[in-house]
């Protein structure tokens, strides 16, 4: 039984081979080229005291030495308030004006905090190993006049003080860097001066007092050997904290309540065992005779190079200030206050603090390095552990950047900023006496960068690549560490390309075979490539392209353009890079050169037309080939129509 195929059918099918009809293939998606552009951008953000103000504004100009300029404006705003903006910047999800993009905080944000946020993470990137010194100012007057103990002295006839009040001058150079004068002060005397509980004179420090040539004589009266005058130990100094929420009135009264914990009970329970006691708290809750608190660090330098500046009595003789700041703001107050006329001005102390191996040490860049090192992210680790030669008093500042929210220059010139910080910036902060982060904080710090770049970029329609270089980096020549690192994510921008269609011929051969009569020809190959599709690359990869057929070695790379302002197509300049998208791989032609490997072909064959193949399309000989079924449909309507006669 043969069966037959409808003429219709058959003459349809002829007439669509004959014409070339076919169905078009589908289009590509979307194409585009991804680069970072070089865009300068000028944002916000605020820090606590830790980083000096030399130490940033060095950083600061190395990013204006990068193609694409960051601007950053810092406010030293204290960690406490730092939180608090970004968290109103971020209140209803998104940035609007000139809003805090990003602040560097001492203390961790709390859970209650986190839980006002709404669609939005925040993410920690560790950037400063810190430690606070307890500096001492005084004893002085300061306002030019000689720095010394305010002392009394004992009329011998009426055997008791004649009320006659004098300074004791103190001897010796004034030290014109930032070198102090160190002395041994106990936990307790600390807390005492700091909480104004139990003993606040001079006798909780008689190192202090015996490096100045003092001595407590049988009727416990300091006196100088042969001086008949001894020290008001009743004038003793007085503490100024930040009035701002900060990291340093934190740590300063956590590390008092955990090693003076009867102390700091004393001051907020007294005699009831039942009442409760406070927490440290970045809010100061020591004592109330200090008269002022600084506000920001340029008051602070005036507290301390002035011991006398808005005291009771108005600038009248003070045996001294104890602040709670980074060693690097003394070389800022013997700047301010250098001496006139061979007069010493003022004479700073850094008070030993004991830690927990039992040692007597000050913040130095080592000692602090020590304990980030053995400790981590845990603050005022060596207070309490066994860490040789560690400073008690640190632990680590970290920036924190939102999840999404930040456009495309931003996140690239915060991350930019944030990844100088933690590799050429460790040597510059290095030099004002902070700590250098360890290895794995630095490779922490690195890998929450590329999280926080990767999310907002995204959520900006942004294009995450992964690259060494970018033109937010400063030149390797003024950031030497910051080049040398491994590859990161940085956001790059979609950016349309031109399509072209390129083709290449193979001529046709014919091959018979008499037994069968069956004739075979190949057909004309067509080599042709779609459009790269550039893949938004996740973390630690790279942009990639999906070929969606072979590349002919003769394509050029199209041109990649910006859209201007005005919305007209502008070429893009020298400051782009464009991202690294590998050529998909193909054989080399046999009549010409190989094509090579990073070529990259960006075409598209207009009316989507299938690829050259086995079996693939040649219009010439498809319309011969119907030509010749047209002719056997022909003949068999007229065979037929003899058999119907």
């Amino acid at each position: 039984m043969t069966r037959r195929v409808p003429v219709t059918a058959v003459v349809v099918a002829a007439m669509a081979v004959a014409f070339g009809l076919t169905v078009p293939a589908a289009q590509s998606a979307e194409s585009f080229d991804v680069v970072v552009k070089a865009n300068p951008v000028s944002l916000r953000m605020s820090t606590s005291e830790g980083t000096s103000e030399v130490s940033s504004t060095a950083l600061l100009d190395k990013l204006q030495s990068a193609e694409a300029r960051t601007r950053i404006s810092i406010s030293r705003s204290g960690s406490g308030l730092a939180r608090e903006r970004l968290l109103t910047a971020l209140g209803d999800g998104a940035f609007t004006g000139a809003e805090d993009r990003a602040i560097v905080s001492g203390s961790p944000f709390t859970a209650d905090e986190l839980a006002g946020l709404s669609g939005v993470k925040l993410v920690g990137v560790p950037v400063h190993a810190v430690g606070s010194a307890i500096l001492l100012s005084g004893p002085g007057t300061g306002n030019g006049q000689p720095a010394g103990f305010v002392t009394q002295f004992i009329d011998p006839l009426l055997g008791f003080p004649d009320g006659t009040v004098e300074v004791d001058k103190l001897d010796g150079p004034h030290p014109t860097d930032a070198s102090t004068l160190q002395f041994k002060m106990p936990w307790p005397a600390l807390a005492n001066q700091v909480l104004e509980v139990g003993d606040t004179t001079w006798t909780g420090m008689p190192g202090l007092l015996a490096s100045w040539g003092y001595a407590i004589g049988d009727d416990g009266l300091w006196r100088k050997p042969g001086s008949d005058r001894y020290l008001a130990l009743d004038a003793a100094p007085l503490f100024s904290p930040r009035f701002e929420p900060s990291s340093m009135n934190l740590y300063v009264q956590e590390a008092l309540a955990t090693v003076a914990p009867t102390i700091w009970r004393q001051k907020f329970a007294g005699a009831d065992p039942n009442a409760k006691v406070p927490a440290p708290s970045e809010r100061f809750l020591g004592g109330s005779r200090s008269s002022v608190r600084s506000r920001g660090m340029g008051e602070l330098v005036r507290i301390l190079g002035d011991p006398g500046y808005l005291r009771p009595g108005g600038g009248q003789p003070t045996n001294g200030t104890l602040v709670s700041a980074p060693m690097w703001i003394t070389k800022m107050v013997h700047d301010a206050y250098p001496d006139v006329a061979g007069v010493r001005a003022l004479q700073l102390s850094v008070a030993e603090l004991q830690n927990g191996a039992g040692q007597w040490t000050v913040p130095t860049s080592d000692s602090i390095t020590k304990a980030i090192a053995a400790g981590g992210e845990q603050p005022l680790y060596a207070l309490t552990n066994k860490v040789p030669d560690a400073y008690p008093l640190s632990w680590v500042e970290s920036m924190y950047l939102p999840s999404k929210g930040l456009g495309i220059d931003e996140v690239n010139g915060l991350s930019a900023y944030a990844r100088l910080l933690v590799t050429d910036g460790q040597t510059v902060v290095k030099g004002d006496g902070d700590g250098v982060l360890t290895s794995a904080l630095v490779n922490k710090a690195l890998t929450a960068i590329n999280d926080a770049v990767t999310s907002n970029c995204t959520a900006a329609d942004g294009v995450p690549v992964t690259q060494k270089e970018s033109p937010y980096y400063p030149p390797a020549a003024e950031a030497p560490k910051m080049a040398a690192l491994s590859a990161q994510v940085v956001c790059g921008t979609k950016v349309a390309i031109a399509t072209t269609t390129t083709t290449s011929t193979t001529a046709a051969t014919t091959t018979t075979t008499a037994a069968t009569t069956t004739t075979t020809r190949a057909t004309t190959t067509t080599v042709a490539t779609t459009s790269a599709t550039v893949r938004a690359a996740t973390q630690g990869s790279t942009a990639r392209t999906t070929p969606a057929a072979r590349s002919t070695p003769s394509a050029s790379p199209t041109v990649p353009t910006a859209t201007t302002a005005a919305g007209g197509p502008t070429t893009v300049a020298s400051t782009t890079t464009v991202a690294a998208v590998p050529a998909p791989t193909t054989s080399p032609p046999t009549n010409g050169p190989a094509a090579p490997e990073t070529a990259v072909v960006r075409t598209v064959l207009p009316l989507g037309l299938p690829a050259a193949s086995l079996g693939g399309f040649d219009r010439f000989l498809t319309m011969a080939m119907g030509g010749a079924l047209l002719l056997l449909v022909r003949r068999a309507l007229l065979t037929r129509k003899r058999l119907a006669t």
